[in-house]
């Protein structure tokens, strides 16, 4: 299967560049948050992983697009929302404009097909949900020791 921009109509370039655009700002955040704790605090485990877990559900979430896959899209969105709203005391903020690009894209292509977007936000907080919950139990599992 070969994907061919020129052979894309124009909703589907406007998921693809919301996708690439929440993609390039969250590199662009984890990079420079990286650089910003790094400076005065150890990375690992927390909050490293949680950095390398969203530049690599971004790009998830931009191959989800390629692949045409709107469920993808809507856990990724989900997962970026979670990571804002538990992560909101340090660098989770920072996520929201990836979650709100995530979701529009995700919006957006379930749109095209033609299907529910009642089932795609319930995805989307199921996701969110979970991604909260692992946040704060993994912080409690170090605090813990």
């Amino acid at each position: 299967m070969s994907f061919d921009l020129r052979q894309q109509n124009g909703s589907q370039i406007l998921v693809i560049l919301l996708a690439a655009g929440g993609d390039f700002i969250c590199l662009v955040v984890s990079v420079l948050s990286w650089l910003q704790l790094s400076a005065v605090l150890p990375m690992w485990p927390i909050p490293g992983l949680y950095l390398v877990e969203m530049v690599l559900v971004s790009g998830v979430g931009l191959t989800a697009v390629f692949l045409g896959w709107a469920r993808l899209i809507w856990v990724v969105s989900g997962l970026f929302l979670g990571f804002a709203m538990v992560g909101a005391w340090s660098v989770g903020l920072l996520y929201l404009p990836v979650a709100v690009l995530f979701l529009f894209a995700a919006g957006l292509a379930t749109h095209r097909r033609g299907r529910s977007l009642a089932a795609g936000i319930l995805v989307c907080l199921a996701a969110a949900f979970v991604q909260g919950g692992v946040m704060l139990e993994a912080i409690q599992l170090l605090a813990s020791g």
